[in-house]
């Protein structure tokens, strides 16, 4: 039997309820997941960040962008 993968267009993330305590700097849990999601060719990452009020998107070979 065959498998195909085929990732999604877009990732959406919200940062509440994730555990930090194994990174030194929290921003490192999400640069790294956002990689990680581009890396399996998903398209696009979108994350909500709650306390800072703040969107970030991110795209295959593209400079990540952050609004608000």
């Amino acid at each position: 039997m065959m498998c195909l993968y085929s990732p999604p267009l877009v990732d959406i993330e919200a940062d509440t309820h994730t555990d930090l305590s194994g990174f030194e700097n929290p921003l490192n849990y999400y640069h790294q997941k956002t990689q990680i999601l581009l890396d399996l060719r998903v398209q696009q990452v979108i994350w909500f960040f709650s306390d800072s009020q703040k969107v970030t998107v991110a795209q295959l070979q593209k400079a990540w962008i952050t609004m608000g």
